[in-house]
């Protein structure tokens, strides 16, 4: 009798054991079923120095900004010192072309999710990686160079988050207009964009939850909707390099 219940036992474990292995096996293939092949520290960040400060970042803040009137960048002192400076790349040194309000505090909570949001390959759409055809190119070297497909609008970013990281702060602003993003790495004026990825469909409705929260009393804000009704119709000028397209 004694014999049977240890056989019996050994039998239970050595089931148990192979049932946890075989789950073990499945949820394993389920993980690597549902990893993404995006770099988000190299196409969201520009690189892994800046995604591990934006990762390390202890204290967040939080800004309304406005784009200045486009009638007085001409005379402006920001962009007239940044064409200066940077004539190529003016276009990338955003914040130029805003003014910011006082910034406001960032609850620990609220970082959280906008790490676990914006570290994660799957809230962002990739359509930087798509390479496009070129109906009108002529010459062999044309056909053989990508083209980064982007969004043809003009983003006006309207809160900006920043990320001040021990090595560097990352700015991350948000257009809920278009759906779009810029990452920057720097401080004020000279804080460049960095980003290749800039779309966030997928993570509007709890990124928009977080920012309504953050300011109750603007009724801009307030007023804008959760889902978007139509992405298809864009209109706005590249980026050096770029080339715009249309897509839904």
């Amino acid at each position: 009798m004694a014999g049977w219940l240890i056989s019996f036992s050994l039998g239970l474990v050595h089931a148990t054991r192979i049932f946890t292995l075989a789950a073990t096996v499945i949820l394993l293939s389920c993980i690597t079923a549902a990893a993404s092949p995006h770099d988000v520290a190299k196409g969201v960040f520009g690189g892994s120095a800046a995604f591990n400060s934006f990762r390390s970042a202890q204290k967040v803040t939080v800004t309304r900004i406005h784009r200045k009137p486009d009638e007085s960048l001409a005379k402006d002192p920001d962009v007239l010192k940044l064409d200066s400076q940077h004539n190529d790349s003016a276009e990338l040194h955003v914040l130029a072309f805003y003014r910011s309000d006082a910034p406001a505090s960032v609850t620990t909570d609220e970082v959280r999710k906008l790490k676990q949001l914006l570290g994660d390959p799957h809230s962002y759409t990739w359509h930087s990686e798509k390479r496009i055809e070129q109906p009108n190119a002529t010459v062999e070297h044309d056909l053989n160079v990508p083209v980064r497909e982007v969004r043809a609008c003009l983003p006006d970013y309207a809160v900006m988050f920043t990320f001040h990281g021990s090595r560097a702060n990352i700015h991350v602003l948000f257009c809920f207009r278009y759906n779009q993003m810029a990452v920057l790495v720097g401080t004020g004026n000279n804080a460049l964009r960095v980003n290749a990825e800039e779309e966030f469909d997928p993570i509007r409705p709890e990124l928009l939850k977080i920012v309504k929260r953050l300011f109750p009393g603007d009724s801009d804000i307030q007023a804008l909707p959760i889902v978007l009704p139509d992405l298809t119709m864009r209109s706005r000028q590249p980026l050096p390099g770029e080339k715009p397209v249309f897509h839904d």
